[in-house]
């Protein structure tokens, strides 16, 4: 059976860790969602007359193509490609998701901005002072210059390759830490001459766009980080993906360095804690940064004090 690194957490730390600590969770924040531009691919083919949906799971993801729907040969503007299937609350969005699951034509692109508001991470949270990231997936560029400004900071995009029209991509910007500490992070589009893109989501997070599954659910919103499950399943609402629960859908929660034990002193919790997260890390059961919150919820806390 495996477990989910939301699930790791509370097994290696118990929950005495994360709220005696004070500590949460980073930013993670998306405009947009994800379903592949709201298209269902299923039959359609790219341009260069291949399945769109490369991996047959159903859905569009990076990689992968926006479709051909003339199939024509061409995914441009004024050629039969144009789609819309935004939902009513997409519409009538006014932080970006109005600008998602859509071909946005003639230039309109050019200044479109994708608006996070949150609360900012406070002292003792896991990831104060710590830079995050915007993931920007998006579908069929190919004119200069384009770009994007997150918070004044410009990260020019990857114009697709030949044999690669509507091409999916997602484009990685740092936000620094002292660009989050207002609570509010604004991509803004920059492409004056691209006629024909989409954009299906941006993400905010601590990290880099990452799939280890590839189910096209980022890890960061993944329920099951380690087993494809695309329509993210959870049908007991414990916040972990019926493919990752075992036939009963229960799991014990054993408190493998619990907080209340009898400890020499608090480094010496710590310790333990930091062990059992690498040995789970080792194992391939949880990511890197989830290894890293486990210790820092950890050093953070009262635990052994």
């Amino acid at each position: 059976m495996k477990f989910s690194g939301l699930k790791l957490l509370r097994i290696v730390c118990a929950a005495s860790v994360l709220a005696g600590s004070s500590a949460a969770f980073a930013v993670t924040q998306l405009v947009g969602d994800i379903d592949g531009f709201g298209i269902d691919p299923t039959g359609h083919l790219s341009a260069e007359g291949d399945p769109a949906d490369t991996d047959g799971d159903g859905r569009l993801e990076v990689g992968e193509y926006l479709p051909d729907w003339n199939q024509n040969g061409v995914m441009a503007v004024n050629e039969g490609d144009d789609f819309d299937l935004r939902s009513s609350e997409e519409s009538l969005d006014l932080l970006g998701a109005q600008w998602t699951d859509r071909s946005v034509l003639r230039r309109n692109i050019n200044g479109a901005e994708f608006i996070f508001e949150f609360t900012p991470p406070s002292f003792g949270d896991i990831d104060y002072g710590v830079d995050h990231y915007i993931n920007f997936v998006f579908g069929d560029y190919e004119v200069q210059p384009a770009a994007i400004r997150v918070d004044g900071v410009r990260i020019d995009l990857t114009v697709q390759g030949s044999g690669n029209d509507g091409l999916i991509q997602v484009a990685f910007a740092a936000v620094p830490w002292a660009d989050m500490e207002d609570g509010r992070v604004v991509i803004r589009v920059i492409a004056p001459n691209e006629p024909y893109m989409a954009v299906d989501y941006a993400l905010l997070d601590t990290d880099q766009f990452a799939d280890a599954d590839e189910d096209s659910v980022p890890d960061p919103l993944d329920n099951c980080i380690y087993t494809p499950n695309t329509d993210q399943a959870d049908s007991d609402g414990d916040g972990i993906g019926d493919v990752c629960d075992d036939t009963s859908c229960e799991e014990p929660e054993p408190q493998t360095c619990p907080c209340d034990a009898d400890w020499a002193n608090h480094g010496e919790y710590v310790s333990c804690v930091a062990e059992i997260a690498r040995a789970f890390h080792a194992d391939g059961l949880i990511r890197a940064r989830d290894k890293g919150r486990v210790i820092r919820a950890a050093a953070q806390s009262q635990c052994g004090r």
